[in-house]
């Protein structure tokens, strides 16, 4: 049997060492703490090093659940067509429905009223330039869409960032004669955008909102005949435009 003996230091202290031909065994003084309790400083340091916030001054607030209302302005811009007659440029009135599905969703059901402007041209002109205008038209416009708040339930600082989309129709309520035949008649509506909301009370929200919306428009075969035909034989009759279109406004939360 292998016996150990202890060597008398210096008044330091007494450590343990192997007779010659022994094996010299150390044990750690971790290895005497219980295992739970190594676990728990080893799980417990994250949790330590978080630091949250009080409530009362936390930068997040819960938005109100339900339904809302809001009404804005804004100004519709973009493309009128590779023609140029498309409706563009003018204010926009907006007012819409806005239900939650819960959590972060919301459906809005709008409707707007749209005073653009617009060229008209003729195909056949007695005398150069075909084109006169511009002339007021108003449009009136319908879309469903969806949003998606992008902090959730809650607002950050009072501001909540969100994504959206919509598809909708569109009709033109006036606008000018057109001797070329061409009329906007009913569009189909597809407008992606986001926007942000400001949250000054529980109920009473304000927003800004960007849509980049796309409508065809269709061009009468009528532009295609003549001596200085609009469109050349065998072109397109229809063309997409795209109108960036930024509306701002207040919302009621109920």
């Amino acid at each position: 049997m292998t016996r150990c003996r202890w060597e008398q230091g210096d008044g330091r202290g007494s450590f343990p060492s192997a007779a010659a031909g022994s094996t010299a065994v150390r044990t750690s003084p971790l290895s005497r703490l219980p295992i739970a309790a190594v676990l728990a400083i080893i799980l417990g340091a994250p949790a330590a090093a978080q630091v949250g916030h009080d409530p009362e001054h936390s930068p997040f607030r819960d938005i109100r659940k339900g339904s809302a209302l809001s009404f804005g302005l804004g100004w519709f811009a973009g493309d009128a067509g590779t023609l140029e007659i498309g409706p563009t440029g003018g204010p926009t009135a907006t007012g819409r429905f806005e239900l939650s599905l819960g959590g972060p969703t919301m459906v809005t059901i709008g409707a707007s009223v749209a005073r653009l402007e617009r060229t008209v041209l003729d195909p056949f002109p007695d005398t150069l330039p075909p084109r006169s205008g511009p002339f007021d038209t108003e449009i009136l416009m319908f879309d469903l869409g969806l949003q998606l708040r992008l902090t959730g339930q809650k607002s950050y600082h009072r501001v909540a960032p969100y994504l959206g989309a919509a598809m909708g129709l569109a009709f033109d309520l006036s606008g000018p004669s057109d001797p070329g035949g061409y009329t906007f008649g009913t569009k189909f509506t597809i407008a992606p955008g986001g926007g942000i909301r400001v949250y000054p009370g529980r109920h009473l929200s304000l927003t800004a909102d960007f849509r980049l919306l796309f409508w065809r428009l269709n061009y009468p075969l009528g532009y295609q005949a003549g001596a200085t035909p609009l469109l050349d034989p065998g072109a397109s009759t229809t063309d997409w435009t795209t109108h960036p279109w930024t509306t701002v406004g207040v919302a009621w939360t109920f």
